[in-house]
């Protein structure tokens, strides 16, 4: 998901939060959006830090030995672990609607 639909998704908690705003799954559950939103800024901070590191490498890429390695290790479990929260927090979001709707008598 992109920087873009986090902040959709955060208005729509925020609606949300307006209507029930002692909710502690809406409440939850915007904490979540807010740090899939910081995550995915500071990914694409460290996707520019990355693109300007491969200058830096040696012709045969292997000028930071193993921390190079370890450190995009932990980028790539990072962003498994976004996508993981994205996806619950999707499932959330989506439940928490359809309980709303549910207690909204329609109009």
């Amino acid at each position: 998901m992109s920087l873009e639909e986090y902040e959709a998704q955060l208005e729509e908690v925020e609606e949300l939060l307006k209507e029930s705003p002692t909710d502690e799954s809406f409440l939850q559950l915007k904490n979540d959006v807010l740090e899939l939103i910081a995550l995915a800024k500071q990914g694409d901070a460290d996707v520019d830090d990355v693109d300007s590191g491969v200058d830096d490498a040696g012709a045969d890429g292997n000028n930071a030995g193993t921390d190079g390695n370890e450190e995009e290790g932990q980028k790539i479990e990072q962003v498994h672990n976004t996508n993981t929260n994205t996806i619950y927090a999707d499932e959330q979001l989506q439940t928490q609607q359809q309980q709303q709707q549910q207690r909204t008598p329609e109009s």
